[in-house]
């Protein structure tokens, strides 16, 4: 309670202004916003913070239940800690800050006598100890070091501790906000298609060395060539493993998966030297000027295989295309474009007008980018890769010239390219994978309604991230979204129209039917006057140019977030049908709640409102989202200011 008689908590302190009087900026700060500046570098990581936002309110629970149970039967001691702890916060943090912790120790308390009601002691003492573990483990698993670590043991630690036990769900509440990746982004499908230019001098004399080796061995002109890192001799190899891991790759990596998180290793088994042909006829060589994937493990989360082509020659004639991401390289000497081996979509075609005087020679290398603490998970997926590699290398050769028997497989080659190819442009393998796994676990409790649950509020969340990721500038793969949330609204729906056409009642028929007409005719209407690409963040993500829609239903007279409104009023009328809201009355309503979640999202940060559109990349820069009023709540101020004004 004594550290209630601290300095007001106005969240405008200016740290220039203190600086000017002679002061210390960070002794002039309010308590929180003090401790909540110590407190960000050490959770800054996404994933550590999300493991905090469960481990934490865990042990908080544990031991206000401990605490419960020792008072004896019916005791109401951990509501009482609870509201008494938010109280003490009221003086101290930030309006947003605070309502969030009250809502958290109210979770808390009611877990903490649940708890205490279960088991007692028995129960909550081992919650109070796993929870603090875990939450150790989150910080060595993520690569951060802990904040008591940095003062433990200084002059005054225990007084620093005591504040930091006091203030660590409000610092939770605020590092959510202060992330260096953001949660809310993490069901989006970010571009990681990566380029860079090689400048160093070594470089060059290395990409020069492999250059004079292969026009000494005079490869063919009428199919391509191709070179196994293995199997290339001592002056061939030496330079290509420099090439391999020099710098310039290096640091393209590690801007997008930073250094202790992620663990990026090079794969020499898959590396090769590659020069192309002009002539590909029915044979293997047909494949690289198709749409196509290149591996079949695109079903592995959270990590990935990249291949990098790094360019050892004059080119202009070719060009590598992926079209998710909208892209197009036409990589010469020291050009380098990487991409998910697994994943991405590509495919080269000749620019028009233009043909190389020479072979356009190639470095094919691989990396295997892994979370740092998921080690087996990565080199798994580097095994199978690599497995499945060696094996499409021998089918490969035997069909670049197809003889007998070969030519049928060549085109098995291309018709399982293009089944794989289709599977991926129009469903995505991990998405279909994803769906499979749900159906095989509703299957074997025996509930159609896991199945439900897991797959029908997937496409939420990817609008609400990926409308988030566009505020923040972040690079989006935006035909990969439209793909996955696409898919996965068809499956919410086939959900949907199932449990209404088992449950069709004739009674109720009219009135569900016309609400459901006029509902989703109203949903269509909209999208068809925006555009597919629109109707998706085209627009907020940078991909078309913004077109502000007057026809039905926008326009002067028109309905406020039609398509909102419209599914709104159309899931409506499937929930007058008696049947469907008896088999899962909790259905609709949570379709209704995550519609209405991202609906508020768009109205409180609209991109097209006045001075928001004309700052919002400056906004939302890196700097800037370290304003302690975060995300949501900085937005509803400078709403409110707005409409005052």
């Amino acid at each position: 309670w004594g550290v209630l008689a601290v300095a007001p908590h106005a969240m405008g302190t200016d740290d220039a202004a203190v600086a000017a009087a002679g002061g210390d900026p960070s002794t002039a700060l309010p308590l929180f916003e003090r401790t909540a500046r110590e407190f960000r570098p050490f959770h800054a990581n996404s994933v550590n913070v999300a493991a905090h936002l469960v481990t934490t309110p865990l042990a908080l629970a544990g031991a206000a239940g401990a605490l419960d149970a020792a008072a004896g039967a019916g005791s109401a001691l951990a509501w009482a800690l609870c509201g008494a702890y938010t109280l003490s916060l009221l003086p101290c943090v930030p309006l947003w800050v605070w309502l969030v912790s009250t809502a958290v120790s109210a979770l808390t308390a009611l877990a903490a006598g649940q708890l205490a009601a279960a088991g007692g002691a028995a129960y909550c003492l081992p919650a109070l100890v796993v929870g603090y573990a875990v939450q150790e483990l989150a910080h060595l698993a993520t690569g951060e070091a802990t904040y008591q670590g940095s003062y433990q043991g200084k002059q005054g630690w225990l007084w620093t501790l005591a504040v930091h036990t006091w203030l660590l769900v409000p610092l939770l509440a605020d590092a959510v906000w202060h992330t260096d990746d953001s949660i809310l982004a993490w069901p989006v499908p970010f571009d990681h298609v990566m380029s860079t230019k090689l400048t160093a001098s070594q470089d060059a004399s290395n990409r020069e060395a492999v250059r004079n080796w292969v026009v000494a061995q005079a490869p063919s002109k009428e199919h391509t060539t191709h070179w196994w890192h293995e199997r290339l001799p001592e002056v061939a190899k030496r330079p290509f493993d420099a090439l391999a891991t020099c710098e310039a790759l290096v640091a393209m990596f590690r801007t997008r998966f930073p250094a202790p998180m992620y663990t990026v290793e090079p794969v020499f088994g898959m590396n090769e030297i590659y020069v192309s042909s002009d002539k590909h006829n029915l044979n293997s060589d047909t494949v690289f000027y198709m749409l196509h994937t290149d591996g079949p493990w695109g079903v592995f989360p959270l990590c990935g295989l990249y291949r990098c082509m790094m360019s050892c020659s004059e080119n202009t004639q070719v060009a590598t295309r992926f079209p998710f991401c909208s892209k197009q390289y036409t990589l010469t000497d020291g050009d380098v474009v990487g991409f998910d081996f697994n994943r991405e979509i590509h495919d080269i075609k000749d620019n028009p007008g233009c043909v190389n005087e020479n072979h356009r020679i190639t470095l094919k290398l691989h990396y295997v980018v892994y979370p740092t603490c998921l080690k087996p998970y990565g080199l798994l997926l580097k095994a199978v890769t690599q497995t499945y590699n060696t094996l499409a290398r021998l089918t490969f050769l035997n069909t670049i010239k197809p003889r007998g028997p070969w030519r049928l497989m060549a085109w098995v080659v291309l018709a399982l390219t293009k089944l794989r190819f289709n599977t991926e442009m129009y469903a995505g393998l991990t998405n279909v994978s994803y769906v499979a796994l749900c159906a095989l676990v509703a299957w074997a409790v025996g509930d159609y309604q896991v199945l439900v649950i897991l797959t029908s509020f997937v496409h939420y969340f990817m609008y609400i991230g990926t409308y988030h990721a566009a505020l923040l500038d972040l690079r989006v793969s935006f035909g990969q979204f439209k793909r996955d949330v696409v898919f996965f609204k068809g499956v919410a729906y086939a959900h949907l129209a199932w449990l209404y056409a088992t449950n069709f009642d004739l009674a109720h028929a009219p009135l569900s039917l016309a609400l459901a007409v006029c509902g989703y005719g109203l949903a269509g209407a909209a999208a068809a006057a925006l555009g597919l690409d629109q109707t998706y963040f085209g627009a907020e993500l940078g991909e078309v140019k913004p077109r502000f829609v007057t026809a039905f239903p926008y326009g002067k007279w028109g309905v406020p977030h039609p398509m909102i409104i419209g599914a709104l009023v159309g899931l409506s009328g499937l929930a007058c049908m008696p049947g469907l809201w008896n088999a899962m009355p909790w259905l609709v309503p949570t379709h209704m709640a995550f519609y209405l979640a991202h609906c508020l999202q768009e109205e409180v940060c609209d991109m097209y409102k006045g001075k928001a559109k004309k700052g919002m990349s400056g906004m939302w820069s890196g700097a800037r989202r370290r304003l302690s009023e975060g995300y949501l709540p900085s937005l509803w101020v400078a709403a409110a200011v707005e409409a005052a004004a």
